[in-house]
């Protein structure tokens, strides 16, 4: 009796720490992967679809990016965005967080305004 007890409390201490061992904190976050994971934000060519751009630092100047996997440029073609974070990020029309704002709440989606162009990104309050 008291050795099946002991193996089920190891059975269930196994299955605690496999799960924990599954949750990677937002810091493991591997940003321009074309992977959107926990702890990131993603900028899609189509409508929260088709390739992402994500990233989990901030990035002055998106005119030097390319959706991974493809030879299609970040700058100009963002339709839409997902944020995976649980920071708020500002989004920038202008390279080096200049130009016009867009707050970006953490867990949210939406898609972008026609003509909104998305040149630069980093987390903070707004």
């Amino acid at each position: 009796m008291r050795l099946a007890k002991m193996a089920t409390s190891l059975v269930a201490g196994s299955v605690v720490v496999g799960a924990l061992a599954g949750t990677a904190p937002a810091s493991a976050a591997t940003g321009k992967n074309g992977v959107l994971e926990p702890g990131e934000i993603g900028f899609y060519r189509g409508f929260l679809a088709g390739p992402v751009f994500d990233l989990s630092t901030g990035d002055p100047d998106f005119s030097d990016d390319h959706f991974p996997g493809t030879a299609i440029p970040v700058a100009g073609n963002i339709d839409s965005v997902r944020n995976r974070d649980t920071r708020h990020w500002v989004a920038f029309t202008g390279r080096n967080f200049t130009g016009s704002q867009l707050c970006l709440a953490p867990r949210t989606a939406g898609t972008l305004a026609p003509g909104r162009d998305i040149s630069s990104a980093i987390p903070g309050i707004c």
